[in-house]
């Protein structure tokens, strides 16, 4: 670091602690292990490399490599296996690596066979009572309240963190005890995602600009496919943000993937069209896979994957203990996994009462004449699929005719089937793409060599 850089505040005022491990660039694997081992064995943790006390940045050389070596290491000898984040970060320009480390649901852990614990500021090895005491005491830790180590209050999007505040003075469902806004750092501290100026997890994952950088286990995958094996890859996006910046894009992309369904209510002639599922269950299934999904899974996240029939969207975590996915569509008492993300989200407004979610999914499916969601416990995770109804009926004559012209595997162009049917070219394709929504084609090639190839669906 530059002799007449200033020291970040957080930094001079570091000291290892029961949470917080500081080590010089030039790392021994078995050391660093230990700790990952004893961090794992309380209630979790993080490792800094490249600051030593005290407050002295001195950087990681080759700090590519040693994030390999240290994944590496943590799959050779620590055991059980354990999701640990292992991640670059710049501070004043200069390279250093965080290791975030979970409180472990299996412990004891074990490093090279042997059993490391924290007590205050150090590692040590454990002895028998200390083993005893880790298998009998319950684990009262909640990930979302760790404190971020390194992170301060530039890391927050205070635009969106203001919008919070307003949102929660004009709806008065939190006592803010002051309607005036008390900056970052206070309005954080109100919604019980700080500790001063220490910022949690919690904080990161609802406010920060960028929480991947720190936290990869908060970006989101969203792909849409043309076929139900799907080969047929049609969009594929990555979304980073905070929470609210995410429900956005989600929403977005199934705006513009979600099919459209017409129809003409018996009291009009105008054509009324509507999403093939409601918005409004789109929306209650997003909102719980962000609230409820387990943040401390560092290889988790959240999927979703969209066919011409179903829509699948997944989130790393399970249900509380004693809940089956049949609870789910009654009336339930709400037990989220992560408390205070599901209570600014309470606050704000974005759900009218906590654990009322998945019942106005079923009840939002049932008025469309949907089949109900299905909710299942797989990949480690929570998954919550929406089917689409059998729209055939929507379909004009025209199409019904194509359908039972062709066999699976037989392609058409546009071109030859607006000449077949007498219409506009533009017609056709929205004809044929209107088919390939519904899963009956699937659209092979681009430009002008595209064709339409006949899927094995069949018109009931």
């Amino acid at each position: 670091m530059n002799s007449n850089q200033m020291t970040p505040d957080w930094i001079v005022n570091l000291t290892e602690s029961e949470r917080l491990e500081l080590k010089g660039g030039r790392v021994d694997p078995d050391i660093i292990g230990r700790h990952i081992c004893a961090f794992a064995n309380a209630q979790g943790g993080t490792i800094l490399i490249g600051i030593t006390e005290p407050a002295r940045l001195v950087g990681v050389p080759d700090r590519d490599r040693l994030i390999e070596k240290i994944h590496d290491w943590i799959m050779k000898d620590l055991s059980p296996q354990l999701s640990v984040s292992v991640v670059p970060m710049d501070v004043e320009e200069v390279p250093l690596v965080a290791i975030d480390i979970p409180q472990g649901a299996s412990r004891p852990y074990t490093w090279k066979r042997a059993i490391y614990v924290r007590v205050g500021g150090a590692t040590r090895q454990a002895d028998g009572a200390m083993i005893t005491e880790m298998l009998l005491r319950p684990s009262t830790y909640l990930w979302e309240r760790q404190i971020a180590v390194g992170i301060d209050e530039r890391a927050i999007d205070d635009k969106e963190l203001k919008h919070a505040w307003n949102d929660v003075s004009n709806k008065r469902l939190g006592d803010l005890r002051t309607e005036t806004w008390p900056g970052i750092c206070g309005a954080l501290q109100h919604f019980d995602l700080a500790d001063n100026s220490q910022i949690f997890n919690g904080g990161l994952v609802l406010f920060s600009k960028t929480p991947s950088t720190r936290l990869p286990q908060t970006r989101v995958r969203a792909v849409t496919y043309q076929d139900e094996q799907g080969q047929n890859l049609v969009d594929n996006q990555c979304f980073e943000g905070h929470a609210f910046y995410l429900i956005e894009r989600i929403m977005d992309f199934l705006k513009k993937h979600i099919p459209l369904q017409s129809q003409i209510p018996y009291n009009t002639i105008r054509r009324q069209e509507h999403p093939a599922i409601p918005f409004v269950a789109l929306r209650e299934a997003v909102l719980n896979a962000i609230q409820h999904r387990d943040y401390e899974a560092f290889d988790g996240g959240i999927s979703l994957v969209l066919r011409p029939s179903i829509l699948d969207i997944w989130n790393s975590g399970s249900l509380p203990e004693g809940m089956t996915v049949d609870d789910l569509k009654v009336e339930h008492h709400s037990r989220p996994h992560n408390p205070g993300i599901a209570h600014v989200f309470f606050l704000r407004g974005f759900v009218e009462r906590i654990g009322s979610g998945s019942t106005r999914m079923v009840d939002e499916c049932r008025r469309a004449g949907l089949p109900d969601p299905e909710w299942r416990q797989i990949s480690g995770g929570v998954s919550v699929l929406f089917r689409f109804a059998d729209i055939t009926g929507d379909l004009i004559e025209r199409q019904r005719d194509l359908l039972n012209s062709l066999v699976s595997g037989e392609t058409i162009t546009v071109g030859a089937y607006a000449e077949r049917s007498n219409i506009s070219e533009r017609q056709a394709r929205t004809d044929l793409t209107q088919l390939v929504k519904r899963g009956y084609f699937r659209r092979v090639g681009a430009g002008p060599s595209t064709r339409y190839e006949r899927s094995t669906k069949e018109m009931r």
